[in-house]
């Protein structure tokens, strides 16, 4: 979904993904977390997605006490548009052509991806029973999904030596933060390029999933860290259930890998992501009607992907570097309409998948 970012940047605030606060600013978190009823477990244990050791307390009738109000974000908004100006971001630096997946460089394709995969991600977690969610974490969600459904935030690229202090301010903070964003829906998230650089893993779903969880989050209107790092594990937790992995390891290339989020609600359909390098291609638009056709009378509500395998072992020719197919079972869920019960139908997947100089090009077929 491409937008042209027309962006306030006064409603930005201070927000992030990861950073540990120096001991000057534990006072001012502390007391913002006791004012949402929060307590302060170890403010300087590092905020990462993942540490979920760390549970505030919260009153699960006293949800709204987590959410800051309207003064509070106005307060941090006039704070963060000074702090913007001491910096020299100015507005019109990302007025000019910035849209979900600004430019054409491999982690601004993957933050346009996974920004689109949010809300299929969230109905996931809503709807799934193995991983239990709090009466707060599912407002936070279901806050985000409203806000996603409005408008996608754009998601940019940026470097800390282009804006030096924007990911890290030396008087608060030991290590640099991932991302930044603001308290309102829409606004970009700002992620930091050298971290995603020294990432050994450039191709990770879950991990894009539970930075933009936390970022989301911060713009759902939640500050505190603890309780969105939580919401954020949890994510990945849901989504590690349906993840299927496969990697080619191709002569005289970079590995090529193949990805697979399957979603479990009525109707959902999977994410496959196939990768190269810096090259990504994206599948999330199926056939259905091949899907529909193999319930016959029965009633269709979604499908998966299992059993990724290479149906070859490649080929090079003079046009593409390397061609290979891969093959998975797509498992229909079909639904008898007077009985209830659940019945699986199988059709083969081959995926075509063609890597060239210029790129990856992917072809699927049901069968």
């Amino acid at each position: 979904m491409k937008k042209i970012l027309s962006v306030t940047l006064l409603s930005l605030c201070f927000s992030s993904f990861a950073n540990i606060l120096a001991p000057s600013a534990v006072a001012e978190y502390s007391q913002e977390n006791k004012a949402m009823g929060l307590e302060t477990v170890n403010i300087l244990s590092g905020d990462i997605v993942g540490n979920g050791w760390i549970s505030p307390k919260i009153d699960e009738n006293e949800i709204e006490k987590l959410f800051l109000s309207p003064e509070e974000i106005e307060r941090r908004n006039d704070y963060f548009e000074n702090f913007l100006k001491q910096i020299g971001v100015e507005q019109e630096e990302f007025q000019s052509g910035d849209v979900v997946g600004n430019g054409s460089g491999f982690f601004e394709t993957q933050g346009a991806y996974f920004m689109e995969s949010m809300p299929k991600n969230i109905i996931e977690a809503l709807n799934q029973k193995a991983i239990v969610f709090h009466s707060h974490e599912k407002e936070i969600l279901l806050r985000i999904l409203d806000n996603l459904q409005t408008e996608l935030s754009p998601v940019l690229i940026v470097s800390e030596s282009d804006f030096p202090g924007l990911f890290f301010n030396r008087k608060v903070e030991r290590s640099p933060r991932i991302a930044k964003t603001g308290f309102s829906s829409g606004l970009p998230i700002f992620i930091n390029r050298e971290v995603l650089d020294n990432r050994t893993s450039v191709m990770d779903t879950l991990y894009w999933v539970g930075l933009l969880t936390h970022e989301l989050g911060h713009q759902a209107g939640v500050a505190s860290h603890f309780v969105l790092d939580k919401l954020a594990a949890k994510m990945r937790l849901v989504l590690s259930l349906g993840e299927k992995r496969i990697s080619f390891p191709a002569i005289n290339s970079e590995e090529l890998k193949v990805e697979v989020i399957n979603h479990h609600y009525i109707q959902s359909a999977p994410d496959l992501y196939v990768s190269q390098g810096n090259n990504i291609v994206s599948i999330s638009e199926w056939d259905i009607d091949q899907m529909k056709e193999a319930c016959g009378e029965l009633r269709y509500t979604g499908f998966e992907l299992s059993n990724l395998h290479w149906l070859n072992y490649g080929t090079y020719n003079s046009v593409y570097e390397l061609e290979l197919s891969l093959g998975a079972w797509a498992l229909v869920r079909c639904v008898d309409p007077e009985t209830k019960g659940v019945h699986t139908r199988y059709k083969d997947l081959k995926l075509d998948i063609f890597c060239r100089e210029d790129g990856l090009a992917v072809r699927p077929t049901l069968k």
